[in-house]
């Protein structure tokens, strides 16, 4: 049966409530180099992959969740499916330890260098050979590619619902329903099976492998297949990418400040460091707008952006596009998927868009169905680029129209940049310790998402877009992921990624308890934003609107204030661009102080609470 009529709802029937479904999931798993071990990359620019690769710690969640799900339908098993240059599989017997019954292993040297549409293609047709999978699980990212998009291609290619992002899954009556995290909560949205849901980090704590699971691992079957045995040969590795490495090099390290040792005195460092900081602005110019002159030459005839809203309002990282795109092109248009395209129409063309396709998705999530009414207005109008935000609903709209127009695409994106015609995109990898511009090589537009604070927002002054309503969209079993609630978390003074200062806590804080009166009072007195670390939103905590990092929000303050925060790497990316870091930690070899300018070793349980009542003393 084909994925598209093994797709069909009337295919599913559904249990009656109480009655147990028996439920077969197949989990995407990906095997890794150590993360302990600095990444490093071959001649060709793939990462290296030499010897023993471990289980992504972000695909163990999934691992769990799966195991979970069918031990709670009473009865199915958990298939794993892999794709390594190396026949490497320790990382895939430690899942088999874990519980899952079997997996397949995509091993094949022509593999090395796939990009992640490459990769969403093997995954579907690992699944269509399997043939009786009622869900697909995977990480919302993997550790060592942050790409994002490849669960909703793997729906694409399926024709099947995606429901990404997701911090809680449950089945039943022959449908998941998931919470799916979004920038300012999560939504919850369900969907009839089959379908392919990503999970985050946190949304269950996986088990370790006991002595008999390790041993009866041993014995497990797992079906190796090349790229030629699934019809993919010519579609995997650098060929299949149509992309090409142009440049690699060692990113500027930032230089760390002063640390010092706390002798019951470390918060007047900060007190003192702080009103330096007042001082310095307090005698500064205000930034001057840049106005763009009258350009007559433009070298991409048309740049194209996806618009998003948060709240009732065009989010900043929108505007942030716009203005970038107006650097690319002198045609700068809009796609969204939502309400009240008037009200968007007016801000987007201040930012200097000409027109807004605005397609409704009807309940649908956005993203899924935007993506689908793209592709056929790429077709008709054939810009030259599409960029996106690296957001839930961006990844998700980028995802479907790279499967629909059978394009590769690039994300994690941080600068945009023109090489005669040819549209320049740069990244950093390794935790941001290097940095990569690479380019498309294939026909088609440009297909690419940028992370927040990459570029500055500017109005350019223009009128009101025109808006252009794009008909009724069959996206077929993509609009089955139907929004049913939202929620917002409670929001106090200004946004976390438009914060001036913001004040994080990480596992040093403690506890969930400690988090209040060390962080958000300290914020609320600087009128700043709280925000936190993975560790601590993984350990439920405080909720994810608040994490900062790679796989959280990127924020760019004039003041970062660390509290018990170690800086893993993924953390360090999201707020290392910040203009002046202080950092208060117990472990004076912590990374963090690595880019602070001021770091104070200490006990942040004494260093916070002098440090707050200095400040309110101060006035």
């Amino acid at each position: 049966m084909s994925p598209g009529q093994c797709g069909e709802a009337d295919a599913y029937a559904t249990n009656e409530p109480g009655e147990l479904l028996e439920v077969n999931v197949v989990v995407c798993v990906k095997q890794i180099p150590d993360p302990a071990v600095p990444g490093a990359l071959d001649a060709d620019h793939t990462l290296k992959r030499e010897g023993k690769l471990i289980l992504d710690e972000s695909d163990s969640y999934g691992v769990e969740m799966a195991l979970q799900l069918v031990d709670a339908a009473g009865g199915g098993e958990v298939t794993l499916v892999s794709m390594t240059p190396n026949n490497e599989v320790s990382g895939l017997r430690t899942a088999l330890a874990m519980g899952a019954a079997k997996a397949i292993l995509v091993s094949d040297p022509a593999c090395a260098g796939s990009d992640a549409l490459a990769t969403a293609k093997v995954i579907a047709k690992c699944v269509e050979r399997l043939g009786d999978a009622d869900l697909v699980l995977a990480a919302t990212e993997s550790t060592d590619g942050y790409t994002g998009t490849v669960p909703a291609q793997v729906a694409e290619l399926l024709g099947w619902p995606a429901l990404t992002f997701s911090k809680h899954v449950e089945i039943a009556d022959g449908k998941v329903k998931v919470q799916r995290q979004t920038e300012a909560g999560y939504d919850v949205i369900e969907a009839s099976l089959p379908a392919v849901v990503s999970v985050t980090a946190g949304v269950v704590e996986p088990r370790y492998p006991s002595f008999k699971g390790i041993m009866a691992a041993k014995n497990k079957p797992v079906e190796q297949l090349t790229a030629s045995d699934l019809g993919l040969a010519d579609q995997v590795g650098w060929s299949g990418a149509r992309q090409e490495i142009t440049n690699v090099e060692k990113a500027p390290a930032r230089q760390a400040g002063e640390k010092f040792e706390d002798d019951g005195t470390g918060f007047e460092k900060i007190v003192a460091f702080l009103e330096k900081l007042r001082s310095s602005d307090a005698g500064s110019q205000p930034p001057v707008a840049r106005h763009e002159g009258n350009h007559t030459v433009m070298t991409l005839s048309k740049v194209w952006v996806f618009a998003e809203t948060g709240g009732d309002k065009v989010t900043t990282a929108t505007l942030e596009l716009l203005t970038k795109a107006r650097e690319l092109s002198s045609a700068v248009e809009v796609v969204y998927a939502g309400a009240d395209a008037t009200t968007v129409a007016t801000t987007v063309g201040e930012y200097g868009a000409t027109k807004v396709f605005h397609v409704d998705p009807d309940g649908s999530l956005p993203g899924a169905v935007a993506g689908v009414a793209i592709a056929a207005l790429v077709a008709e109008h054939k810009p030259d680029a599409v960029l996106f935000v690296q957001s839930y609903d961006g990844r998700d709209a980028l995802a479907r129209l790279s499967v629909r127009i059978d394009a590769p695409v690039l994300t994690n994106g941080m600068s945009l940049s023109l090489d005669g015609d040819t549209l320049v995109f740069g990244t950093a990898i390794f935790g941001g310790t290097t940095n990569v511009d690479a380019k498309f090589t294939g026909s088609g537009p440009a297909l690419i998402a940028i992370r927040p604070k990459s570029f500055v927002a500017e109005p350019s002054g223009g009128a009101a877009a025109e808006v252009v309503e794009v008909g009724a969209v069959d996206a077929g079993r993509a609009a089955e992921a139907k929004v049913l609630e939202r929620f917002e978390e409670e929001q106090t003074g200004p946004k976390l990624e438009e914060a001036p200062v913001v004040v994080s806590g990480g596992r040093g804080v403690g506890s969930a308890e400690q988090y209040k009166p060390l962080v958000e009072e300290l914020a609320k007195l600087l009128k700043g934003a709280f925000g936190a670390s993975r560790a601590i939103v993984d350990a439920g905590w405080v909720p994810y609107a608040l994490q900062v990092g790679q796989t959280g929000k990127t924020v760019k303050p004039k003041l970062y204030i660390a509290i018990g925060i170690s800086g893993a790497t993924q953390h360090l990316v999201g707020m290392k661009n910040s203009d002046n870091i202080v950092a208060i930690n117990k472990d004076a070899e912590a990374p963090i102080f690595g880019i602070a300018d001021l770091g104070i070793v200490g006990d942040c349980h004494k260093v916070v609470p002098a440090l707050i009542e200095a400040i309110k003393s101060h006035g």
